[in-house]
Parts: C-alpha cells; sequence; structure tokens
C-alpha cells in the first residue's frame, strides 16, 4: 500500500465520523485509534474535544491515571502530491516542546478564548501537583530527519508515515481474527531428554505440558506470519508499545547491555493448542501445533516485534546501515534473547474458564485491565446470548465486534463490551461519577458485591433484569450520540467567526441544530438572526460532553419517581430507540443539563476542572437535592410538566 493509498483508506476508516472534516478531526481520531489502542472510542472524543482551533498546540489531552502519566498529541496532515509527503518542521517540534510555559500562563489561555483549553489548565495543573509525568507525541503524516527526531527525542515522541503505514496494517489485523490451522516452533537446545529440546510432562489424564527454551526471533518470524491470529482466545489483544510494561519490554530488548538478561526478567508465555509434536530436525526441535494460541503473552510476542522494529530503525539511523544489513544484524541480536515457554495440549481447550483461569492464575508481567478477567465469565456468555433474543450484539471482549460478517453486523445492533454495559447500570442505578462507572471499581472481582449487584448469577438473570441492561445502554448509547452531535455544533460555531467559513458554517449549524432534535423550536429558529440568544443556548448545556453518565442518573431517577419503568418493561419500549429518544432524550436533556446540572457546577466558580466535578459523589448529590426541593415545593405541578413523557 502507497502513501496515498493509506491517506484514502483512513478517511474511509473516518468517513461516518468526520465525514467533512477529515485534516482537522479524522486524522487526528485515526491515529489515535491505531497507536492508543487501549482508550476507548469515548476516551478518544474527550481527548480531541474542542481542540481544533487557538488550542495552544495541543491537539489531543488525555490522563493515564494507572501509569499516572499526563499525554499531550500534536498531529500535522499533508496531502500527499505523487505520492510523496513533505518533511516535518523544527518549529512544530520546537512548539509541542514549549506547551508547558503556555499552559502556566494563564493570561495567554484566557486570551484564547477556549473553555476546553481553560479546563485543560485546571487538570494539567492538578496532576502535575501530583507528580505526574508529561508525555508528547508529534504524529505526521509524512518524515522526519533522523537529525531533527534525535535532538528532540528526550521531549517528544515522533510517529511518521512509516509508523502509521505499520500501526494501521497490525490495527486491521484484528479485524480478521481466527484460530490459525497450525504453527511450527524451532525450540532452542536445552538439557538431552528424550526429545531433546524440550521437557514433557503429562499432568493428568486432561493435558500435558511442554516446557522449553525458544529465541525472540522465532517468535518475531511466528507475529509476522499469523498477526494477531494468535491471540484470538487471549482475553486482551496488543496494548500498545507505549503501555509502560511493554515499554520496558522494548527497552530492555534493544539496549545493549540489558537484552542479555530478557530471559531473567520476562515470564515467559503460554500456548494452548489442541495437539503438539514435535518433530526432530538435525540438532534442532520443531513443535507442530494444531489451533494454537498464545493465551498468555500476547504483549510480550507483540513488544518484541515492535522492539525488532525499532532496533532496524536505530541501526539503519545511528550507524548508517542498509536495510539488508539493519535485517541481519537484528536477525543476530533476536536470536540471542530467549524466552521461557509452556505448551497445554489439552482436551478441555474448548472450556473458555480453563483457558481464562491459566491467563489469570498465571503470574503475569504486564498489568491486564481488570475487565479482560469478565470476558468468558458464564453471566456474560448469558447476557451475550440473552441479548441476541431482543436483536442486539453484546460484545464481552475487547476487538470481538469485529470478527462479525458483514450479514451479522446487519443483523444486531451492537452494544459495546463489558465496561460500557457495567458503566450504564451503575449509573442507571444512582453511581455516576467517573470513579463508579470506572472499570478498576465495577469489575474488581466477580465476587464483588458491586460486580453482583450489576451481573447476578445467571439463575438469577430474568428478563427483568436483561431488559434493563438493554434500556439503561440504550439511553447511554443515545446520550452520546447527542453529546457528539453537539462537539459537532460547537466546532460549527467555532468557525462562524471565520470569514471565510461562516456561509458554510451556518448552514451545518442549522441542519445539525435540528438533527440533535433538544432545543426548543421557538427559542432558536434562524441562528442567523438571533446569534447572541443561540450561542448561549448552546454553550448552557457544555457539560453534556463529559456529563453522559450524570445525565443517565438523573433520568433513571426521574422514571423512577414518575413510576414509569414497569411500563417501559411491559410494553418492550426499553428497545424502542425512536420512543427512548423522542419522548425522553429530547424532551428531558436540555432542561437536565441547564436547571439541574449547571447552577451546581456554577457554584464552584470553576476552581476545578470538570473531570474533577464528575468524580465527586456530591456532585450528583447536590443535583439529586435540588431535583427534590423543586418536586417537594411544587404548588402549581411545573416540575411534572418538566419532565413530560407518553407512556400509556
Amino acid at each position: 500500500m502507497n502513501d496515498k493509498e493509506l491517506q484514502k483508506e483512513l478517511k474511509i476508516f473516518t468517513k461516518d465520523k468526520f465525514p467533512n472534516d477529515f485534516e482537522r478531526n479524522g486524522f487526528p481520531y485515526a491515529c489515535m485509534r491505531i497507536f492508543f489502542r487501549s482508550l476507548q472510542d469515548d476516551e478518544i472524543d474527550n481527548a480531541i474535544d474542542g481542540l481544533h482551533r487557538s488550542d495552544c498546540g495541543i491537539d489531543s489531552f488525555w490522563t493515564d491515571h494507572e501509569d499516572r502519566c499526563i499525554n499531550i498529541a500534536q498531529f500535522k496532515f499533508t496531502h500527499i502530491t505523487a505520492n510523496k509527503s513533505g518533511s516535518a518542521r523544527r518549529e512544530w517540534f520546537t512548539e509541542l516542546q514549549n506547551v508547558d510555559d503556555r499552559l502556566k500562563d494563564i493570561t495567554y489561555i484566557k486570551s484564547l478564548k477556549n473553555d476546553r483549553l481553560n479546563d485543560i489548565v485546571l487538570e494539567y495543573q492538578d496532576y502535575l501537583k501530583k507528580e505526574y509525568s508529561v508525555q508528547k507525541y508529534l504524529i505526521y503524516f509524512g518524515n522526519a530527519t533522523p537529525e531533527l527526531i534525535s535532538s528532540f527525542e528526550q521531549d517528544i515522541t515522533f510517529y511518521g508515515i512509516e509508523d502509521i503505514h505499520e500501526n494501521w496494517k497490525d490495527y486491521n489485523g484484528t479485524i480478521k481474527t481466527t484460530n490459525p490451522e497450525e504453527c511450527e516452533l524451532e525450540v532452542d537446545n536445552i538439557n538431552n531428554s528424550d526429545l531433546k529440546n524440550v521437557l514433557k510432562h503429562d499432568l493428568t489424564n486432561s493435558y500435558s505440558t511442554y516446557i522449553g527454551i525458544i529465541s525472540a526471533f522465532e517468535l518475531i518470524k511466528l507475529r509476522k506470519e499469523h498477526s494477531f491470529l494468535l491471540f484470538d482466545r487471549n482475553i486482551r489483544y496488543y496494548l500498545g508499545h507505549k503501555n509502560t510494561v511493554n515499554k520496558g519490554i522494548i527497552e530492555t530488548a534493544c539496549d545493549t547491555d540489558e537484552y542479555k538478561k530478557f530471559f531473567a526478567y520476562n515470564n515467559g508465555i503460554t500456548i494452548t493448542c489442541l495437539t503438539c509434536k514435535p518433530k526432530e530436525v538435525t540438532a534442532k526441535t520443531r513443535l507442530i501445533l494444531k489451533h494454537p494460541q498464545i493465551i498468555n503473552g500476547a504483549q510480550t510476542v507483540n513488544s518484541l516485534y515492535e522492539a525488532h522494529k525499532q532496533f532496524m530503525k536505530n541501526q539503519q539511523r545511528e550507524k548508517s546501515l542498509s536495510k539488508e544489513d539493519a535485517e541481519s544484524s537484528a536477525k543476530k541480536r533476536f536470536s540471542d534473547i530467549k524466552v521461557l515457554f509452556r505448551v497445554i495440549t489439552s482436551t478441555k481447550y474448548d472450556d473458555s474458564r480453563f483457558a481464562t483461569n491459566l491467563t489469570r492464575y498465571n503470574n503475569s508481567q504486564n498489568a491486564v485491565k481488570v475487565s479482560d478477567f469478565f470476558a468468558n465469565l458464564s453471566e456474560q456468555e448469558k447476557i451475550q446470548k440473552e441479548f441476541k433474543k431482543y436483536g442486539y450484539f453484546y460484545e464481552r471482549k475487547r476487538g470481538e465486534k469485529n470478527s462479525l460478517t458483514k450479514s451479522e453486523q446487519d443483523q444486531y445492533s451492537k452494544l459495546n463490551i463489558i465496561v460500557k454495559l457495567a458503566g450504564a447500570l451503575q449509573a442507571f442505578k444512582g453511581h455516576p461519577t467517573s470513579k463508579e462507572v470506572g472499570e478498576k471499581y465495577v469489575l474488581r472481582d466477580p465476587k464483588d458485591q458491586v460486580y453482583k449487584s450489576i451481573f447476578p448469577e445467571v439463575k438469577k438473570m430474568t428478563n427483568e433484569v436483561i431488559k434493563e441492561m438493554i434500556f439503561a445502554t440504550n439511553l447511554l448509547i443515545i446520550i452520546e450520540k447527542k453529546a457528539k452531535l453537539l462537539k459537532k455544533i460547537l466546532r460549527q460555531v467555532e468557525k462562524i467567526d471565520d470569514n471565510e467559513e461562516a456561509p458554510t458554517a451556518m448552514e451545518s449549524l442549522n441542519e445539525l441544530i435540528n438533527e440533535i432534535g433538544i432545543f426548543n423550536s421557538t427559542l432558536i429558529q434562524d441562528v442567523s438572526e438571533k446569534k447572541g440568544e443561540w450561542r448561549q443556548i448552546i454553550y448552557d448545556i457544555r457539560l453534556l460532553s463529559q456529563g453522559k453518565y450524570f445525565i443517565l442518573a438523573i433520568i433513571a431517577y426521574v422514571l423512577q419517581t414518575k413510576q414509569n419503568l414497569e411500563k417501559i418493561y411491559k410494553q418492550d419500549l426499553f428497545m424502542n430507540e425512536k420512543f427512548i429518544e423522542e419522548q425522553i432524550i429530547n424532551k428531558w436533556l436540555y432542561k437536565i443539563v441547564k436547571k439541574y446540572m449547571k447552577p451546581i457546577r456554577e457554584q464552584e466558580n470553576k476552581k476545578r476542572s470538570e473531570s474533577a466535578f464528575f468524580l465527586d459523589r456530591e456532585s450528583l448529590k447536590k443535583i439529586r437535592e435540588t431535583m427534590e426541593d423543586r418536586r417537594r415545593d411544587d404548588d402549581l405541578g411545573k416540575y411534572e410538566t418538566e419532565f413530560p413523557i407518553e407512556v400509556s
């Protein structure tokens, strides 16, 4: 694939989300998706939200609390002419390098009049006090000279056109996952056992194990040949080479001295398969594995694969080696790196709990996302099965939806993975803070009371429980849809101040306001005539961007107080998306944000960031107290008419 073809594929990839704005929004989104795969879609949306104009040189901003790291990215796109991209400019690197100083200049930040940037400053300062590190990325649809990259490499990670090619190819590989029929492993020499290079032990009648040592180069060849097919039964795919532990694996493999200690540092890999047959070839032993799956060690294998690519680049750049000589040097280096492996053959290969427990109880060198452990539990399988009866696909584990055929994708409405459903249910049950809907809180342990309150055991999973799950998630999906439309509206508002873009932006703004459907038509009739009024009305609900779980909790609270839930479930309105959008979201959302969320937020005089507001349980408590007070003191029935709903 050449650069022009890559550009075309990325545009197609982002067309639904950003149909007419690839350079400013589509390209950053695509890069975030393929380079930072551990981020959920809404996390990426929040990272790039509001950073399109007057952004202080920041195109994406997000905080990784697990790694205690503030991340700042800048994206530079260039249109390909004759399949040749330009070279990166030094001033791009300098601007990103100096962004810290600009974030500390409050007068300068306020002069930009960007509310999102003001919020970033509060968050940036807060986490710097907590000693979070700062990581910066410059991602360019082109190239940079080795000298330029080297002069800024201490402060900035640069990704160029080759990196985008490679990561796009890998990202696409995740959508074609299925078990490979067979693979071969060449095993290194150890003791002279019966199998020469492998220790075999029959632990029970159910399974046997083969233990040995393999070179990193052999694993890299395996990864190149089978790509992500090897990890279909793994509880997660590769988390990226900027993940803290994966970064350490790469650094160890590339370090002149440390690579010799790799075997001692690494816990090795575990492979399950149906059969394993040793096949001796001269002094070596090769293992022939049927339907192999790396269930523990996906991060090790992929990190070694990334290290191999990085090592070759370094050899070409630092030693001016040709590609062929760099490949030869890399082969020698990675053939000397050894990895411990276990192959487990089992008649219980199809037992999902067996594979899950193998992964869970192994000493994992990498931090597994807590949600990954829950993917194959019986209650999760039950949910997926029950959802299909109602025409919904429930994705139990990350990347599973990509394995659906085109006909299956057309057949099912796709709901998101465990994290999404768990968050929706938590909010629906009145626990919507950022911490309470987060996977580390909700998905700590299958025996934990919070998890059980959301995902009851199979025998207690009644039709009403399933209906509540679908209803809560449908509410969240539609709220998210409105939030995304609001972001598009805000981008058009920004463009109206630009004389060149104003006419087109005004036309798009009218269309988007009609599409979002939450504004009273008497308040916004023609945006061109009521500029001051509609602008304020739109800004009144900016909290929608990050407050979706709060809104869901408030909607659930209103439905409970109005005693409508039983009717909604009985009449199957829980899956009637038109009813949910037109009778609930469109009629209630603006009032919820404007009358109840915004005043509580403004009481703080913006002394803390929005993210901090949505982390505090007291925030929802104050909102609900305000609603209770109005409801209790409502002599004329105005509170009831605020939240109309037509359920017979």
